[in-house]
């Protein structure tokens, strides 16, 4: 790897990656409300464009987390790399950087999933949503049989999908495994194509990316070059000129191009298992995010401080709504058409979801650089 610069991440472009990460949170959310109150489409009596727009935007749960895969690529690989080339490279930094993001919202988390997952099943024991024979796709089992101290510790440490299922009703866990592994496989691939590190080092981190890559598995590894798509962002030369000049058409292309991608997605009922086309999405994604990377627009004090905003507490929304959210399903214990009654409820259910993540974030999530620096000083790492 040439010593290239890196992308410098401007004021502008760090408040749309922040605008897609909270929006592609929302998705997830958004997919999971759908699905616990409301029918399936196949199942709606009245059918209308409204409605087949509000079920269209709320299928693109899984297509968020590929957009999670991207912007992480770029985010931690950019940081990754900068550190490398300038020397600056500690694996006990990156490690203690990387283990205090997810754990300070991980564990509150799995601890709040099983408080809520437990008082649920106790108070609503015949509920179809815990017992999986609710239709509802992501509660396809019993969510009893996966709640367990070995389960527990196993997402601990990231083994679900790989030695454990995710805990108990949180389904989403399973993606947060990929990111954990994804952070162990990239620097160890990195070091392999910087010329400053000696033989053996490289040597050795190249073992490591080997053995962690046989560990995951096939299936989880195929997703580590969605991440790479993020990681290529930052080689990818600013765009020209006479490009930038015409930035909203270069932009609205990218936009139309993921729409329709997107679109394709829920119109052609790919499984979520179908995982060429998530590298296809990947691409698409990597390629707007090019665009808003090299955004010569200026923004608001506004957007600023509401994109900053939602991404703050986005990784909290992400772990902590669906224990949350499936209780509250359980106590109304209907799913129905989507009627003006039954939009009131749930929509209130879904900004008190909202709320109560966003409270979590403000005691967790929001300390993560004040932890992270008094665990600096004290094991002597600034």
């Amino acid at each position: 790897m040439d010593r290239q610069p890196v992308f410098p991440l401007t004021e502008q472009a760090s408040a749309h990656l922040d605008m897609v990460r909270g929006l592609a949170a929302l998705a997830v959310l958004g997919s999971h409300w759908r699905s616990l109150f409301f029918l399936n489409w196949p199942n709606v009596s009245h059918k209308n464009l409204l409605l087949a727009t509000l079920y269209a935007v709320a299928k693109f749960g899984h297509q968020a987390v590929v957009v999670f895969f991207v912007l992480s690529g770029f985010l931690i690989g950019r940081t990754v790399i900068k550190d490398m080339v300038t020397g600056k490279w500690s694996i006990k930094k990156y490690a203690l950087h990387r283990g205090v993001r997810l754990y300070l919202v991980l564990i509150p988390a799995l601890l709040l999933c099983w408080f809520w997952d437990g008082l649920g099943m106790h108070l609503f024991p015949r509920s179809a949503l815990y017992l999986g024979t609710s239709g509802v796709s992501v509660l396809g089992y019993r969510v009893a049989e996966w709640i367990s101290p070995r389960i527990f510790f196993g997402n601990l440490f990231f083994l679900q999908l790989i030695r454990v299922p995710p805990f108990g009703s949180d389904s989403p866990l399973w993606s947060l495994s990929y990111e954990f592994w994804y952070y162990v496989l990239f620097p160890c691939l990195a070091i392999l194509f910087v010329k400053t590190f000696s033989f053996w080092r490289r040597f050795t981190y190249g073992i490591c990316f080997l053995v962690v890559a046989y560990f995951i598995g096939s299936w989880m590894f195929q997703g580590f070059f969605i991440w790479l798509l993020g990681v290529s962002l930052v080689f990818i030369p600013k765009p020209a000129n006479r490009i930038l000049r015409h930035y909203w058409m270069f932009f609205g292309f990218s936009l139309f191009a993921l729409l329709g991608i997107l679109l394709v997605s829920i119109l052609a009922s790919f499984p979520q298992k179908y995982s060429f086309f998530d590298h296809i999405l990947g691409v698409f994604v990597a390629f707007f995010l090019y665009t808003l990377l090299h955004s010569p627009m200026q923004i608001g004090r506004a957007y600023k401080f509401y994109t900053k905003g939602i991404a703050g507490f986005s990784y909290t929304l992400y772990l902590a709504h669906m224990p949350f959210l499936l209780f509250f399903a359980a106590l109304v214990n209907h799913r129905s058409q989507a009627s003006v009654g039954m939009f009131s409820v749930s929509v209130g259910i879904l900004v008190m979801t909202i709320l109560y993540s966003y409270g979590l974030a403000r005691i967790f999530e929001r300390n993560t650089d004040a932890v992270r620096k008094m665990l600096e000083a004290k094991l002597c790492l600034v």
